[in-house]
């Protein structure tokens, strides 16, 4: 007899961060990854202040001001970059795989455009992700 998978529950549940170390590794620049998704004010800032461009004030400035703009995270986009900027405003702290699904489910679906997929079919996706630099901890 076979058993299905559990589902991951709150206590063992994957959490995710985005990870600098494998953005490097894939040939990506977070600085730059992170700079154009800085609103327009901010993204003024950080090309005049090259101090503002490093990875953790980058975070910190979406955490402070980007990340709290309306349409900073917008139902039409695609379900990894939602996560991507739910993790990022979020102070790249890691956050577990069902807070991170009911998040990004929230964002994702509308009424005009019902969306739905399991937690385990988005830790799937995320853990194929080769752009966006997720990584499991």
């Amino acid at each position: 007899m076979t058993q299905k998978p559990e589902a991951p529950s709150a206590t063992t549940s994957p959490s995710y961060v985005i990870d600098p170390a494998r953005c490097a590794d894939v040939g990506r620049s977070l600085e730059d990854m992170l700079l154009v998704r800085r609103c327009p004010k901010c993204q003024e800032e950080v090309m005049s202040d090259p101090s503002l461009r490093g990875v953790d004030a980058q975070v910190q400035g979406i955490v402070e001001c980007c990340g709290r703009q309306e349409g900073y995270i917008r139902p039409e986009m695609p379900l990894q970059e939602i996560a991507f900027r739910v993790i990022i405003s979020r102070g790249n702290k890691p956050i577990g795989l069902a807070e991170l699904h009911d998040v990004v489910a929230e964002h994702w679906a509308t009424p005009t455009s019902p969306k739905n997929i399991s937690p385990q079919g988005m830790r799937r996706i995320l853990n194929r992700d080769r752009y966006y630099c997720f990584r499991e901890v």
